[in-house]
């Protein structure tokens, strides 16, 4: 008798599991209905360059990260070069472990954004690093509404929108996004699809650079 009851406790506990993990599968599969996959351009994306351009770079980037500020300076160089070849879209990665201040700076390129205004918004902060991120949160979260009004922002609506629920999703939607893909650092390119670690702004002019090359072949 005891080993019969054993082995219906061992067999209900593997109907349990196998239910358990169907119900996993079923729900991690309608959860990310609406995430994208790292290397995916979505409607909801951030684009500069040509819309049109069959070359996609993916930027994962946190705000208050020294090598993304190193990297937005290889950026610059880039569009100038090749933004006419290729589309690039901004996502947000904030490492809120180590930078207190990164979903707050992620928030404010969204609220900016529902005024027209990301990239403006996304130059300030990436410009000021060093000046807002040895601050205190409340210190530089009114920072960032004295750059909401030097680029021409609606102050008070900017004020509303930045810890509104549609902003917080916003930027949490590319967080997940580069959870689901793995990623664990910042920043982190896709270039076509493919994840590319460019050492220095050569090698990154190079990559572009062949991709378009094979693009046109």
């Amino acid at each position: 008798m005891r080993k019969t009851g054993e082995r219906f406790i061992f067999w209900l506990v593997v109907v349990i599991l196998i239910a358990g993990g169907v119900y996993g599968i079923i729900r991690a599969v309608n959860s990310g209905e609406d995430i994208p996959l790292p290397y995916e351009l979505t409607e909801e994306d951030w684009i500069q360059g040509n819309p049109d351009a069959e070359i996609v770079l993916i930027e994962y980037s946190d705000f208050q990260c020294p090598a993304c500020v190193h990297l937005y300076r290889f950026m610059e160089e880039i569009m100038d070069e090749f933004g006419s070849h290729i589309k690039f879209a901004f996502r947000h990665f904030p490492l809120t472990t180590i930078h207190d201040k990164a979903q707050l700076a992620a928030q404010a390129t969204e609220a900016a954004g529902l005024q027209g205004k990301f990239w403006e918004m996304y130059e300030m902060l990436f410009d000021y690093q060093v000046t807002w991120s040895i601050l205190t949160v409340s210190d530089a979260e009114n920072q960032f509404i004295g750059y909401a009004s030097d680029i021409g922002l609606d102050q008070k609506q900017f004020i509303e929108d930045l810890h509104s629920k549609e902003v917080e999703e916003a930027v949490d939607i590319d967080f997940q996004s580069a959870i689901d893909g793995g990623l664990n650092a910042t920043p982190t390119f896709f270039l076509n699809g493919e994840k590319i670690t460019p050492r220095d702004l050569e090698e990154f002019r190079t990559l572009i650079r062949t991709a378009i090359e094979q693009n046109n072949t």
